[in-house]
């Protein structure tokens, strides 16, 4: 995995090393007083900074990759702030839908025999697309809704290139959002 740091100056690509404890991210920075971390590293991630603190303007993609028991790589926006200690507690952004596929009478399909599911709001709420996100004052993650315009009712998760596994959980990660009417699969 890949988180860009924000240093002040740049946003700088970390690349993460396993550790027994949890992740060591890796790279190189300015030395200063304040840190801010979005996951994933993306080239096409941007910083505002005309409110004086670092906005983040990224994207919560349409099509995810599906990943047994979890969400696609790089689909989950996470962000967090540290200090001169160099730690950063990232929080997430995104919200989850969880489903399940029916295990009793269903073989393991393989890649490719069952090609996506399609979950769409049922009012039209964007579930993917543009995001602006920054950090509140107790380091909760702050989502700009002006940013979600170009965004997407629609989220497939893709089963192109793995396996649908009977009875495997799979997540769609979408923008924070109120589906008090409802979704459509």
């Amino acid at each position: 995995d890949e988180i860009a740091i924000w240093d002040g100056v740049a946003l700088r690509k970390f690349v993460a090393e396993n550790m027994s404890d949890g992740l060591l991210f890796i790279g190189y920075a300015v030395d200063t007083d304040a840190y801010w971390a979005i996951y994933p590293w993306s080239e096409d991630c941007k910083v505002n900074l005309e409110s004086g603190e670092p906005v983040f303007v990224t994207s919560v993609p349409q099509i995810q990759k599906a990943r047994e028991a979890s969400f696609s790589k790089g689909a989950n926006i996470g962000i967090g702030k540290g200090g001169s200690d160099h730690i950063i507690r990232i929080k997430s952004v995104c919200g989850f839908l969880k489903f399940s596929l029916p295990s009793a009478d269903l073989p393991t399909l393989a890649p490719g025999s069952m090609s996506q599911i399609k979950l769409s709001s049922a009012d039209g709420v964007k579930l993917t697309g543009d995001i602006q996100v920054s950090i509140d004052a107790n380091g909760n993650p702050v989502v700009n809704s002006t940013g979600r315009k170009d965004g997407d009712d629609r989220v497939v998760v893709s089963f192109a290139e793995s396996a649908a596994k009977a009875g495997g959980t799979y997540y769609y990660s979408v923008l924070p959002c109120d589906l008090s009417n409802g979704i459509n699969l």
